[in-house]
């Protein structure tokens, strides 16, 4: 028996408890349907003056707020266009690279070819066994002449392209380092955004709590005011339609809970 009445206790506690918040919303939604007629009330003309305030200072920090918002947005936009540049020009770069690459591939295929075909003609015209007439053997040299000349030539592009694919890869560090520095620098700018975002966001919703706490006070006000004969609580009444009867009732049936769980 004893565990049933605690356990009923703890129910009407629970009930009590619930029905208090709900008349505490109820509380809350009568000041904010009220303040801005509550200005001529000399008991609430304190928190009127406050609540316009605190609705000034909302506004400004919500202009501040969407300015913060709109840099905050522009700034990622930034680093996806750096980062979308960047890719872009790293892919130009590596393609590059991959050309030249082909390119001595094939330059290296050559330059062998052209030491052979050296080799063999000058084979020829050296060796003290064969007998060339000299117009044959002037052709020959010539024909060496040319091919060295060649070779030289294929020397000497294998060292350009080399040279280009060096150049190309201190181009893609210098670019890269350059790129990670402008990135660094923007998420600097976007972390401050974001934190300059966050405190505003805070000031806001201290706003809204100091709000609650006028329009909850305001409310109270009404609320207790609402058999009285002042001539404002009537006005205010009957302008907006104001029925009392759902908030005595809750009052009512905490008071009663209240009693039954002690």
């Amino acid at each position: 028996m004893k565990e049933i009445g605690i356990c009923n206790r703890l129910q009407h506690s629970r009930k009590a408890s619930l029905l208090s918040q709900k008349l505490n919303n109820n509380i809350i939604s009568l000041g904010v349907k009220t303040w801005e007629e509550v200005g001529e009330i000399d008991q609430l003309d304190e928190t009127y003056q406050e609540l316009q305030s605190l609705f000034n200072s909302q506004e400004k920090i919500r202009s501040s707020l969407q300015i913060k918002l709109q840099t905050y947005e522009s700034l990622k936009s930034e680093t996806e266009h750096i980062e979308d540049k960047a890719s872009q020009r790293i892919k130009s770069i590596h393609e590059a690279q991959g050309q030249l690459s082909k390119e001595i591939l094939t330059i290296k295929k050559d330059i062998k070819d052209s030491e052979i075909i050296c080799n063999d003609i000058r084979k020829k015209f050296t060796d003290s066994t064969a007998h060339y007439s000299e117009e044959k053997t002037e052709l020959l040299k010539s024909k060496y002449t040319k091919e060295r000349q060649r070779l030289a030539n294929l020397n000497l592009s294998e060292k350009r392209a080399q040279s280009l694919i060096k150049k190309t890869e201190n181009e893609l560090h210098s670019f890269l380092d350059s790129t990670r520095l402008k990135n660094s620098e923007i998420m600097n700018k976007v972390s401050k955004s974001s934190k300059d975002i966050a405190a505003y966001e805070a000031k806001l919703d201290a706003l809204e709590g100091s709000k609650k706490k006028a329009f909850r006070k305001i409310g109270s006000f009404i609320f207790e005011k609402f058999q009285s004969d002042d001539p404002h609580i009537i006005s205010l009444m009957k302008k907006l339609k104001l029925r009392p009867s759902e908030a005595v009732r809750l009052t009512r049936v905490i008071k009663h809970h209240s009693i039954l769980a002690s």
